[in-house]
């Protein structure tokens, strides 16, 4: 079976990756914050912090392959990737 390498086949897949890595990101986003929260903090516990950051680590590990495939995928379409459908982006123009 041959593999469809198609702009809009490779759009689609990037689209995919693209939901895959928002998973990822609305766990690891509360982490980082939670994380930020704690070393604000004038007084706290190194074992908790080191509790967060190993479950941030583990979270990046999994995210790192998908940005990783990501930018292939990109970088094939010539960075017009196109908007995925059902991400919010965090900013405005």
């Amino acid at each position: 079976m041959a593999t469809d390498f198609s702009p809009e086949s490779l759009r689609k897949h990037f689209h995919a990756l693209s939901k895959k890595r928002a998973k990822i990101d609305a766990k690891l986003d509360p982490k980082r914050s939670e994380l930020n929260a704690l070393v604000a903090k004038d007084s706290y516990s190194r074992k908790a912090e080191a509790k967060l950051r190993e479950e941030i680590i583990k979270l990046q590990h999994e995210l790192a392959p998908i940005e990783n495939e990501r930018a292939a995928v990109s970088r094939a379409l010539g960075g017009k990737t196109g908007v995925p459908e059902g991400i919010a982006f965090g900013h405005k123009l």
